[in-house]
């Protein structure tokens, strides 16, 4: 038997939509024992954030944006001579 596209698109379509509301009940399942947690020690966001620090956040950001090749082109070098 020869599968169709549109019948492997449904296929692969329903699954995305299982996939979705696995990683939905997970999700909600995790974000509840966080909060539980976090009623349980008394902690707050504003308590995480002291914490990690706000700066210290951003620059983490910032660094992987910028490690992903975007800031400065590579020069090219010589093999031969290894000048720039």
């Amino acid at each position: 038997m020869a599968t169709t596209l549109e019948a492997m698109q449904a296929k692969i379509k329903k699954l995305q939509a299982q996939a979705d509301a696995l990683i939905a009940k997970q999700s909600s399942g995790v974000i509840e024992k966080i909060r539980e947690l976090m009623a349980k020690h008394g902690l707050t966001t504003a308590d995480i954030d002291a914490h990690v620090g706000g700066k210290q956040r951003a620059t983490k950001a910032v660094a992987k944006t910028m490690s992903k090749g975007s800031a400065v082109a590579v020069k090219y070098r010589d093999p031969k001579s290894g000048a720039t």
